[in-house]
């Protein structure tokens, strides 16, 4: 059963660390990115859900062992209603699966060509086709035809909004 906790941001690794300490098993939820910052690329850890900790308990939460999570300095409150509620199956199912078994998720290169048939992930064109005419490396941008309304486009947009068909 996993439980959630609501955190004081910035504060999510000393409440795992704390928890660990007193053998429960805790994880937060983390991404690998990479972000342009002055000039170049560098790779940042960034929480998918600052503010929460996910406790992931083998049974039901007693109350001793509520009492005792509750005093971590860092913890605000468990989410439910009054008492704390355990996320449904599949909820449980999706923080599993972002979790990585504890490991930050890792970053996916795009693995598109030139000429190659993609489909935009996000943003506007959401669900949208189109044919790669460009790639532009070091922005990470590429450049896509996608017909709107009868009409061929040539469009910017990261690469990592974009997957390959094939």
């Amino acid at each position: 059963m996993i439980y959630v906790l609501h955190t004081m941001s910035g504060s999510e690794n000393e409440v795992v660390r704390d928890l660990q300490r007193s053998r429960y098993n805790a994880i937060v939820l983390r991404e690998n990115t990479t972000i342009r910052r002055g000039g170049s690329w560098k790779q940042e850890t960034r929480y998918l859900l600052p503010g929460y900790v996910f406790l992931i308990l083998p049974s039901s939460i007693l109350t001793w062992q509520y009492s005792e999570i509750k005093r971590i300095h860092g913890i605000i409150r468990f989410l439910g209603t009054g008492y704390p509620v355990p996320l449904p199956e599949e909820e449980e199912a999706w923080v599993r699966w972002l979790s990585n078994d504890g490991c930050d998720r890792p970053i996916e290169e795009s693995k598109v060509e030139v000429g190659e048939q993609i489909r935009v992930l996000g943003g506007p064109l959401y669900g949208r086709e189109g044919q790669i005419v460009k790639i532009d490396s070091r922005r990470h941008r590429v450049k896509v035809k996608i017909t709107t309304l009868g009409i061929m486009h040539e469009i910017s947009l990261s690469a990592e909004l974009v997957t390959s068909l094939t």
